[in-house]
Protein backbone atom coordinates (compact mmCIF):
# COMPACT_ATOMS: atom_id res chain seq x y z
CA UNK A 1 0.00 0.00 0.00
CA UNK A 2 2.83 2.44 0.87
CA UNK A 3 4.51 1.76 -2.49
CA UNK A 4 1.19 2.19 -4.29
CA UNK A 5 0.60 5.53 -2.60
CA UNK A 6 4.15 6.65 -3.36
CA UNK A 7 3.58 5.82 -7.01
CA UNK A 8 0.28 7.67 -6.77
CA UNK A 9 2.05 10.81 -5.59
CA UNK A 10 4.54 10.58 -8.47
CA UNK A 11 1.75 10.07 -11.00
CA UNK A 12 -0.27 12.93 -9.52
CA UNK A 13 2.72 15.26 -9.69
CA UNK A 14 3.47 14.32 -13.30
CA UNK A 15 -0.19 14.76 -14.23
CA UNK A 16 -0.39 18.23 -12.73
CA UNK A 17 2.95 19.21 -14.22
CA UNK A 18 1.62 18.36 -17.69
CA UNK A 19 -1.33 20.75 -17.30
CA UNK A 20 -1.18 24.44 -18.23
CA UNK A 21 -0.06 26.75 -15.45
CA UNK A 22 -3.49 28.38 -15.32
CA UNK A 23 -5.25 25.03 -14.80
CA UNK A 24 -6.36 23.93 -11.36
CA UNK A 25 -7.70 20.44 -11.96
CA UNK A 26 -8.57 18.48 -8.83
CA UNK A 27 -7.28 14.93 -8.39
CA UNK A 28 -8.77 12.21 -6.20
CA UNK A 29 -7.01 8.89 -5.76
CA UNK A 30 -6.67 5.97 -3.37
CA UNK A 31 -3.42 4.38 -4.51
CA UNK A 32 -5.17 2.10 -7.02
CA UNK A 33 -6.33 4.67 -9.58
CA UNK A 34 -7.07 8.35 -10.16
CA UNK A 35 -10.02 10.55 -11.01
CA UNK A 36 -9.77 14.17 -12.20
CA UNK A 37 -12.40 16.90 -11.89
CA UNK A 38 -12.36 20.26 -13.66
CA UNK A 39 -13.38 23.16 -11.38
CA UNK A 40 -14.17 25.22 -14.47
CA UNK A 41 -16.95 22.85 -15.52
CA UNK A 42 -17.69 20.80 -12.39
CA UNK A 43 -17.31 17.62 -14.46
CA UNK A 44 -15.13 14.51 -14.27
CA UNK A 45 -12.57 14.68 -17.06
CA UNK A 46 -10.46 11.57 -16.43
CA UNK A 47 -10.55 8.22 -14.66
CA UNK A 48 -7.29 6.29 -14.79
CA UNK A 49 -7.29 2.53 -14.30
CA UNK A 50 -3.96 2.57 -12.41
CA UNK A 51 -1.86 5.02 -10.38
CA UNK A 52 1.11 4.87 -12.75
CA UNK A 53 1.62 6.43 -16.18
CA UNK A 54 2.42 3.27 -18.15
CA UNK A 55 0.74 -0.10 -17.64
CA UNK A 56 3.05 -2.48 -19.52
CA UNK A 57 5.77 -2.63 -22.20
CA UNK A 58 4.68 -1.76 -25.72
CA UNK A 59 5.27 -4.86 -27.90
CA UNK A 60 5.21 -2.67 -31.02
CA UNK A 61 7.93 -0.39 -29.66
CA UNK A 62 10.01 -2.10 -26.94
CA UNK A 63 12.30 0.93 -26.55
CA UNK A 64 9.43 3.29 -25.77
CA UNK A 65 8.14 4.01 -22.26
CA UNK A 66 5.28 1.56 -22.72
CA UNK A 67 1.51 1.44 -23.13
CA UNK A 68 -0.12 4.38 -21.38
CA UNK A 69 -2.47 3.64 -18.49
CA UNK A 70 -6.05 3.58 -19.70
CA UNK A 71 -8.23 6.63 -19.14
CA UNK A 72 -11.92 5.73 -19.35
CA UNK A 73 -13.58 9.16 -19.28
CA UNK A 74 -13.53 12.13 -21.62
CA UNK A 75 -16.22 14.05 -19.73
CA UNK A 76 -18.88 13.03 -17.19
CA UNK A 77 -21.42 15.39 -15.65
CA UNK A 78 -25.09 16.11 -15.11
CA UNK A 79 -26.83 16.56 -18.45
CA UNK A 80 -30.11 18.17 -19.43
CA UNK A 81 -33.18 16.34 -20.70
CA UNK A 82 -31.58 16.05 -24.14
CA UNK A 83 -28.54 14.34 -22.62
CA UNK A 84 -26.18 17.26 -23.18
CA UNK A 85 -24.02 18.77 -20.44
CA UNK A 86 -24.99 22.46 -20.14
CA UNK A 87 -22.49 25.31 -20.25
CA UNK A 88 -20.03 25.69 -17.39
CA UNK A 89 -21.54 28.98 -16.27
CA UNK A 90 -21.59 29.06 -12.47
CA UNK A 91 -19.76 25.73 -12.14
CA UNK A 92 -17.11 25.11 -9.48
CA UNK A 93 -15.40 22.31 -7.61
CA UNK A 94 -13.20 22.09 -4.53
CA UNK A 95 -11.95 19.60 -1.95
CA UNK A 96 -14.49 19.12 0.82
CA UNK A 97 -13.02 19.78 4.27
CA UNK A 98 -9.48 19.61 2.84
CA UNK A 99 -10.02 15.95 1.94
CA UNK A 100 -9.71 13.94 -1.27
CA UNK A 101 -13.51 14.13 -1.64
CA UNK A 102 -14.32 16.62 -4.38
CA UNK A 103 -17.50 18.70 -4.07
CA UNK A 104 -18.71 19.83 -7.50
CA UNK A 105 -21.42 22.44 -8.09
CA UNK A 106 -23.24 23.88 -11.08
CA UNK A 107 -26.52 25.59 -11.85
CA UNK A 108 -28.04 22.09 -12.12
CA UNK A 109 -27.16 20.96 -8.59
CA UNK A 110 -24.20 19.54 -6.73
CA UNK A 111 -22.46 16.27 -6.10
CA UNK A 112 -19.40 14.41 -4.82
CA UNK A 113 -16.58 12.57 -6.57
CA UNK A 114 -13.97 10.50 -4.74
CA UNK A 115 -11.95 7.30 -4.69
CA UNK A 116 -12.35 5.48 -1.34
CA UNK A 117 -9.21 5.10 0.78
CA UNK A 118 -10.60 2.02 2.53
CA UNK A 119 -11.33 0.05 -0.64
CA UNK A 120 -8.58 -1.93 -2.35
CA UNK A 121 -10.00 -1.32 -5.82
CA UNK A 122 -9.62 1.37 -8.47
CA UNK A 123 -13.14 2.64 -7.75
CA UNK A 124 -14.57 6.07 -8.50
CA UNK A 125 -17.74 7.06 -6.59
CA UNK A 126 -19.93 9.69 -8.25
CA UNK A 127 -23.17 11.16 -6.90
CA UNK A 128 -25.34 14.12 -7.89
CA UNK A 129 -28.34 15.94 -6.45
CA UNK A 130 -30.31 17.96 -9.04
CA UNK A 131 -30.95 21.51 -7.85
CA UNK A 132 -33.97 22.54 -9.93
CA UNK A 133 -37.10 21.18 -11.57
CA UNK A 134 -35.46 21.39 -14.99
CA UNK A 135 -32.39 19.56 -13.77
CA UNK A 136 -34.60 16.76 -12.42
CA UNK A 137 -35.39 15.87 -16.04
CA UNK A 138 -31.72 15.26 -16.79
CA UNK A 139 -29.20 12.67 -15.69
CA UNK A 140 -25.52 11.79 -15.57
CA UNK A 141 -24.13 12.04 -19.10
CA UNK A 142 -20.81 10.53 -20.13
CA UNK A 143 -18.52 10.62 -23.14
CA UNK A 144 -16.10 7.72 -22.90
CA UNK A 145 -12.50 8.14 -24.05
CA UNK A 146 -12.73 4.98 -26.15
CA UNK A 147 -15.56 3.39 -28.16
CA UNK A 148 -17.58 0.87 -26.16
CA UNK A 149 -17.02 -2.59 -27.64
CA UNK A 150 -19.63 -4.36 -25.52
CA UNK A 151 -22.03 -3.64 -22.68
CA UNK A 152 -23.95 -6.23 -20.71
CA UNK A 153 -25.87 -6.53 -17.48
CA UNK A 154 -24.32 -8.83 -14.87
CA UNK A 155 -25.83 -9.84 -11.55
CA UNK A 156 -23.28 -10.03 -8.77
CA UNK A 157 -23.89 -10.25 -5.03
CA UNK A 158 -27.62 -9.75 -5.60
CA UNK A 159 -27.19 -6.47 -7.53
CA UNK A 160 -27.63 -5.88 -11.26
CA UNK A 161 -24.52 -4.14 -12.57
CA UNK A 162 -23.22 -3.16 -15.98
CA UNK A 163 -19.96 -4.39 -17.48
CA UNK A 164 -18.36 -2.28 -20.21
CA UNK A 165 -15.49 -3.26 -22.47
CA UNK A 166 -13.72 -0.72 -24.69
CA UNK A 167 -11.73 -0.81 -27.90
CA UNK A 168 -7.96 -0.83 -27.33
CA UNK A 169 -8.35 -1.00 -23.53
CA UNK A 170 -7.32 -4.13 -21.62
CA UNK A 171 -9.32 -3.25 -18.50
CA UNK A 172 -13.11 -3.48 -18.20
CA UNK A 173 -15.32 -1.08 -16.29
CA UNK A 174 -17.85 -2.38 -13.76
CA UNK A 175 -20.71 0.05 -13.08
CA UNK A 176 -22.48 -0.44 -9.73
CA UNK A 177 -25.69 1.56 -9.12
CA UNK A 178 -25.94 3.41 -5.80
CA UNK A 179 -29.45 4.76 -5.92
CA UNK A 180 -33.00 4.04 -7.13
CA UNK A 181 -33.77 4.01 -10.84
CA UNK A 182 -34.86 7.43 -12.04
CA UNK A 183 -34.68 7.74 -15.85
CA UNK A 184 -36.27 4.82 -17.66
CA UNK A 185 -36.02 6.52 -21.08
CA UNK A 186 -32.23 6.79 -21.11
CA UNK A 187 -30.61 5.05 -24.12
CA UNK A 188 -28.49 1.96 -23.40
CA UNK A 189 -25.24 3.82 -24.14
CA UNK A 190 -26.15 6.34 -21.42
CA UNK A 191 -26.87 3.85 -18.65
CA UNK A 192 -25.41 6.28 -16.08
CA UNK A 193 -28.43 8.52 -16.68
CA UNK A 194 -30.68 5.90 -15.06
CA UNK A 195 -29.32 6.69 -11.57
CA UNK A 196 -27.98 9.75 -9.80
CA UNK A 197 -25.10 7.86 -8.14
CA UNK A 198 -22.69 5.14 -9.29
CA UNK A 199 -19.45 3.41 -8.47
CA UNK A 200 -17.13 2.83 -11.44
CA UNK A 201 -14.57 0.08 -10.84
CA UNK A 202 -11.66 -0.78 -13.15
CA UNK A 203 -11.27 -4.56 -13.52
CA UNK A 204 -8.28 -6.15 -15.23
CA UNK A 205 -9.75 -9.64 -15.65
CA UNK A 206 -13.34 -10.93 -15.74
CA UNK A 207 -12.35 -13.48 -13.10
CA UNK A 208 -11.99 -10.55 -10.69
CA UNK A 209 -15.54 -9.27 -11.22
CA UNK A 210 -17.22 -11.11 -8.37
CA UNK A 211 -14.48 -10.26 -5.88
CA UNK A 212 -14.53 -6.59 -6.90
CA UNK A 213 -18.31 -6.49 -6.42
CA UNK A 214 -18.08 -8.18 -3.02
CA UNK A 215 -15.32 -5.83 -1.91
CA UNK A 216 -17.34 -2.78 -2.84
CA UNK A 217 -20.62 -3.97 -1.33
CA UNK A 218 -18.81 -4.84 1.91
CA UNK A 219 -17.16 -1.41 1.99
CA UNK A 220 -20.43 0.34 1.20
CA UNK A 221 -22.24 -1.33 4.11
CA UNK A 222 -25.64 -0.38 2.69
CA UNK A 223 -25.09 3.39 2.87
CA UNK A 224 -26.46 5.85 0.31
CA UNK A 225 -24.00 7.83 -1.80
CA UNK A 226 -24.12 11.12 0.22
CA UNK A 227 -23.55 9.15 3.42
CA UNK A 228 -20.55 7.43 1.83
CA UNK A 229 -18.95 10.82 1.15
CA UNK A 230 -19.61 11.96 4.73
CA UNK A 231 -18.16 8.73 6.13
CA UNK A 232 -15.07 9.10 3.95
CA UNK A 233 -14.45 12.62 5.25
CA UNK A 234 -15.08 11.55 8.88
CA UNK A 235 -12.60 8.67 8.57
CA UNK A 236 -9.97 11.04 7.22
CA UNK A 237 -10.55 13.39 10.14
CA UNK A 238 -9.97 10.50 12.55
CA UNK A 239 -6.70 9.73 10.77
CA UNK A 240 -5.33 13.28 11.03
CA UNK A 241 -2.79 14.15 13.72
CA UNK A 242 -3.58 17.19 15.84
CA UNK A 243 -1.02 19.85 14.82
CA UNK A 244 1.23 21.22 17.54
CA UNK A 245 1.71 24.53 15.75
CA UNK A 246 -0.44 27.64 15.84
CA UNK A 247 -1.70 28.74 12.44
CA UNK A 248 -1.51 32.47 11.76
CA UNK A 249 -4.45 32.28 9.35
CA UNK A 250 -7.08 30.00 7.90
CA UNK A 251 -4.98 29.81 4.72
CA UNK A 252 -2.10 28.30 6.70
CA UNK A 253 -4.44 25.77 8.30
CA UNK A 254 -5.87 24.90 4.89
CA UNK A 255 -2.38 24.38 3.47
CA UNK A 256 -1.39 22.14 6.38
CA UNK A 257 -4.52 20.00 6.15
CA UNK A 258 -4.35 19.66 2.38
CA UNK A 259 -0.65 18.72 2.49
CA UNK A 260 -1.35 15.87 4.94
Amino acid sequence: MCLARSLAVVFCASLLASLPAAASHLVTGNGFGFGVVSPETGTVTRFYAHPYSFARPDPKNPLAEGVETANFIKVLGWGDGAGQIPSAEGASADYEEDSHVIHARSRDGEGFVFMPFGLREAALVISWEPGSANAQQGGLHVEWSHPVRSQKAVRLSGTEMQLLKFDEVAESLLLIPLGPERNHAAPPQQVLATRSAWALISVEDDRELEQAARDFIGWRAGLAAPALAKREIAELEQWRVKPEVHFASEKERHLWRQSE
